[in-house]
């Protein structure tokens, strides 16, 4: 597998003087708001409710640990229903605001929710309004935090080659995250391919014939802070193109960064759209194609080419784009992690069937199980936590040695939703009735059980709170 080309490997790359503002970031720049809150979440596959409370285990203070990505609040208490929020045609995180979308007529009613309570903030109707209306973003306007919405247009002409017509992707609305007021508009192009939110500025994409070309814009001033534009080239099979249907381009915020992946993947510096790594796609032996994928972590990202034809290397880099090593697999880190042991990645080799702990700059593997020994839900004080089913286990991450592995009655499924101390899992009760259980990452024991709220299916932590999710409904938890 061919290294990434680095800074420059960009085609272009134009930086655009701005006045400073508050907060600085790493090298120096001035940076806003962070745009997004990532949330992390699994789901549960059980419903219903039950009237009983089971406290089996006290907590213990020093199970407590620091801050973690997507950890949920302390679960050393049961979990119950704080509010409750009707969402018929679904639901998005913007910032710290949960956002509801309803069609009313020509137009689409938005409502802003509060995380904490589920009170309603505000609510605007968006007219016309010919297909869907999300919010997903906040960013930071002329006057305070805006949200971030596209509102979808009809069908349109394509003006693409055997393609009659297709999405228009319609207008991007800025809305006051305080109240809901108009805060700006912007048209989208048809060749329009996906936006998110850097440090409070927007990001913009758009889909050329010959490249994909990146904006960070500053919505305070309106001006433009880089573009870069990543060239599609032709896939070659020696001197032979080769014929394929691309995949569609993404664009996300990353840890100050901006990621893109599709037909090219690339790691744009989040200050100046300078590249960081720009991975391209592969022709194996075989002639099949592997386009690039990406699995980021808080401490790094994996870059694997040619996962869907055959097996191939993850390339392990640094969050500053530093190659560290390869190895076999896919990276199969937890989504909760406090990034210790951080030289250890886990992989997953399902034409192996084995997940494994690689010490990625040696390329050793250090240990490994089977899959049906569980996946990985939680890594924290440099032990892992598989789950299958309702049984879990703790597995020291370097050397392997078990810790504890219990079969947990009335847990059919452990999720990624926990403290650090205790994680959470569902399944019936002893009485039949759906339930959460949280269990001990210390020795796997139960420490309390109780009702699943009527109508959760699924659990996630949105902006460091519980939820549960079920059709039609997101209920707090609390």
């Amino acid at each position: 597998m061919g290294l990434p080309r680095w800074r420059h490997a960009m085609d272009e790359v134009e930086l655009v003087e701005d006045e400073p503002v508050e907060d600085l970031s790493r090298n120096g720049r001035a940076r806003r708001i962070s745009g997004r809150t990532a949330g992390a979440g699994v789901l549960a596959l059980v419903a219903g409710g039950l009237v009983t409370v089971v406290v089996t285990a006290e907590p213990r203070p020093d199970d407590t640990v620091g801050v973690i990505a997507g950890a949920a609040p302390s679960l050393t208490s049961p979990l119950t229903e704080t509010w409750r929020v009707e969402t018929p045609e679904g639901w998005s995180l913007a910032g710290d605001l949960l956002m509801t979308a309803e069609r009313q007529g020509a137009g689409v009613q938005v409502v802003a929710h509060d995380l904490t309570t589920g009170a309603e903030l505000w609510q605007v109707v968006v007219e016309p309004a010919p297909g869907s209306v999300a919010c997903t973003a906040q960013a930071e306007g002329p006057d305070g935090a805006v949200v971030v919405c596209q509102a979808l247009g009809g069908l349109a002409p394509s003006g693409r080659p055997g393609q009659d017509v297709a999405q228009d992707p319609g207008r991007i609305l800025l809305v006051s995250a305080q109240d809901g007021g108009p805060a700006g508009e912007i048209r989208l192009p048809p060749n329009h391919a996906g936006y998110d939110v850097v440090d409070g500025d927007l990001v913009l994409m758009a889909a050329g014939w010959s490249a994909l070309d990146v904006e960070r814009r500053d919505l305070v001033t309106g001006r433009t802070v880089w573009t870069a534009d990543l060239a599609l080239e032709p896939v070659l099979d020696g001197d032979r193109e080769v014929a394929v249907e691309l995949p569609a381009p993404r664009v996300r915020a990353q840890a100050g960064d901006v990621l893109v992946t599709g037909p090219v993947a690339a790691l744009l510096d989040g200050d100046d759209g300078a590249a960081i790594g720009v991975w391209r796609p592969e022709v194996s032996l075989s002639g099949d194609v592997g386009f690039p994928r990406v699995t980021t972590t808080p401490g790094g990202l994996g870059v694997q080419i040619g996962a869907d034809t055959r097996p191939a290397p993850t390339s392990w880099y640094t969050a500053a784009g530093d190659l560290v090593g390869t190895f076999d697999g896919t990276a199969a880190e937890p989504l909760v992690t406090d990034g210790s042991e951080s030289d250890v990645v886990l992989s997953s080799t399902p034409w192996w069937g084995s997940l494994r702990a690689v010490d990625v700059a040696l390329g050793e593997v250090l240990w490994s199980v089977r899959t049906d020994q569980g996946r990985a839900v939680l890594r924290v004080r440099g032990t892992v936590v598989l789950a299958h089913e309702g049984r879990l286990q703790a597995v020291d991450v370097r050397t392997g040695e078990r810790h504890w592995v219990v079969s947990a009655d009335g847990v059919e499924e452990v999720h990624a939703v926990s403290d650090g101390a205790f994680v959470l899992g569902t399944g019936p009760s002893p009485g039949g009735a759906p339930s959460v259980s949280a269990i001990s990452v210390a020795d796997g024991s139960l420490l309390w059980r109780t009702a699943m709220p009527v109508g959760g299916q699924d659990l996630e932590v949105l902006d460091g709170r519980v939820v549960a999710v079920g059709p039609g409904v997101l209920i707090g938890l609390g």
